[in-house]
């Protein structure tokens, strides 16, 4: 990653310490609100803690945009359940 204000560091986005600005893509999911809770929405985000991952599956009521689409599968640095605490959130 470079610089577009001439502030220098050419730097890179590869964690060698090469002078640039390291960017951590970080997501929290919230938990349901009481009106989703009271209207019986169904959870389609799966978080995986471990992995830094994000899985939305496919609404069980809802006829997908293609048939038998998969679920989309996300990556990130690290993400957080709807049960984590804000001290957690704060800890990284």
């Amino acid at each position: 990653m470079t610089t577009e204000n001439g502030g220098g560091g050419g730097g890179n986005d590869d964690g060698s310490g090469g002078g640039g600005d390291n960017v951590k893509v970080v997501v929290r999911v919230r938990p349901f609100s009481e009106k989703e809770r009271s209207a019986d929405h169904t959870n389609i985000v799966h978080v995986d803690v471990l992995s830094g991952a994000v899985r939305l599956a496919q609404p069980g009521g809802h006829q997908p945009t293609r048939r038998d689409a998969p679920d989309k599968n996300f990556a990130f640095d690290a993400v957080f359940g709807a049960d984590a605490t804000q001290v957690r959130h704060h800890s990284l």
